[in-house]
């Protein structure tokens, strides 16, 4: 199977967040054109935010992707892949994106519970948000003090943070959450390979 890793670059989400929409328009018809141009019939994405954007954003601006957008957990369960260990207990912090302007995107729950996980029900309630200002996108930029405040928030929530396992949707949340607390945080992605 031949396949691409793209890198860099801006997609144009970032933009729109921050209101300039002619901008953010432009940049995401150079990245599809681009996209377009490699011929691919699959994207992949991790990043809840480039998933919004690929998804949501290309299609308010008109423009057209001639791939199939797929976030990372639905590519792994519509590869049918089988995993030998059970993940077993642990807490998942969901992605504003996915949850919240991805109508609530299954796929990640349905890849943990395909590896056996066990979620455990996270903080005080499942409405808020746990995801360090995932939804800003460049919220590090315009205010790391925030960023660290909404990390050691999430991290005074966990039960038993030298061991409890806490997955994410967001490569974002991870880093954050890894920067500026002890929590054992874990993507998608990194649980899917330990669980092979």
């Amino acid at each position: 199977l031949a396949y691409r890793t793209i890198k860099g670059g801006c997609i144009g989400k970032a933009l729109k967040n921050l209101g300039f929409l002619a901008d953010a328009q432009a940049v995401a018809g150079k990245f599809a054109a681009f996209i377009n141009g490699l011929g691919a019939k699959t994207l992949v994405v991790s990043n809840p935010a480039a998933y919004d954007a690929l998804v949501n954003d290309c299609k308010e601006f008109g423009i057209a992707l001639n791939v199939k957008v797929m976030h990372s957990s639905e590519y792994f369960l519509a590869t049918g892949v089988k995993f030998s260990k059970s993940a077993g207990g642990l807490y998942y912090l969901e992605s504003d994106y996915l949850r919240n302007y991805n109508n609530d995107l299954q796929f990640p729950k349905e890849l943990l519970a395909a590896m056996g996980a066990k979620l455990i029900p996270f903080g005080t309630n499942n409405e808020e948000s746990y995801t360090c200002g995932e939804g800003a996108v460049v919220l590090p930029k315009i205010s790391a003090e925030l960023v660290e405040k909404l990390a050691k928030y999430i991290a005074a929530r966990a039960d038993h943070p030298a061991t409890d396992v806490i997955a994410v949707a967001s490569p974002y949340t991870k880093l954050q959450l890894s920067k500026y607390t002890s929590l054992k945080v874990k993507t998608l992605e990194e649980l899917a390979a330990e669980n092979l």
